[in-house]
């Protein structure tokens, strides 16, 4: 296996674990919910924890920032990461 291909399959693995963190995060919210007593695990990735992805550059640009998020807007005009939220259980 090639290095590029070792880095591909790494980043492939690693979005499958933060879309296992975000269902994870959306079944936990769900049980609290319901007044269920569950613990988070402390080491979850916070982008799972707050429902948030981080948007590239190169999304800034072709993708429009969702209505109301007139902060990331002016993040992506100066070229910085924008910052998106998505709501719990998306997909």
């Amino acid at each position: 296996m090639s290095q590029s291909q070792r880095q591909q399959r790494l980043n492939e693995l690693s979005n499958e674990l933060l879309d296992c963190e975000r269902k994870e995060e959306a079944l936990v919210t769900i049980l609290l919910s319901n007044g269920a007593s569950v613990a988070r695990r402390g080491y979850a990735d916070p982008r799972a924890l707050l429902s948030v992805r981080i948007a590239t550059d190169e999304e800034t640009e072709s993708e429009p920032p969702p209505a109301g998020s007139d902060h990331a807007a002016g993040a992506a005009a100066d070229g910085q990461a924008a910052v998106f939220g998505r709501e719990m259980g998306a997909a």
